[in-house]
């Protein structure tokens, strides 16, 4: 089985990718896998990790192996969504409550019911200058 000259590259730059999503230091990345910053900065510049970092990783990352190596993240939106949710607990109640509303009027505008069935409050989104409402 041949690898593709490419492919070491790529997982360095999905590495090097996931970690600067999350806003982390290549000391940081190391430290959650238990490693020496001289090695991320080694995988990111497309040296593989064997497996046992591999597997540390993905867990680290959140993401299955599959999704690591090799870029498929169906649902990577949905991850960055709750990740920037869960920096949020620090936020005023009334900026939170800003975004609930953000979040409802986006569904309603795309007619996707919430986790009530509608809008909360029961108000109709108003409508956008450049788009008509079907």
């Amino acid at each position: 089985m041949t690898q593709s000259l490419s492919m070491p590259l790529a997982l360095g730059r999905r590495i090097r990718q996931l970690r600067r999503e999350r806003g982390w230091s290549q000391k940081r990345l190391a430290s959650r896998l238990e490693i020496c910053e001289s090695s991320v900065r080694a995988y990111e510049h497309g040296h593989i990790p064997g497996l046992p970092v591999l597997l540390r990783m993905s867990a680290v990352f959140e993401l299955t192996l599959d999704e690591l190596v090799n870029g498929h993240t169906p649902n990577s939106w949905r991850q960055r969504i709750l990740q920037r949710l869960a920096a949020c607990d620090g936020l005023p109640d009334d900026l939170g409550e800003l975004m609930v509303r953000m979040v409802d009027l986006i569904l309603a505008l795309y007619r996707l019911p919430g986790p009530t069935g509608g809008l909360e409050g029961g108000s109709a989104p108003p409508s956008s200058p450049g788009r008509a409402l079907t």
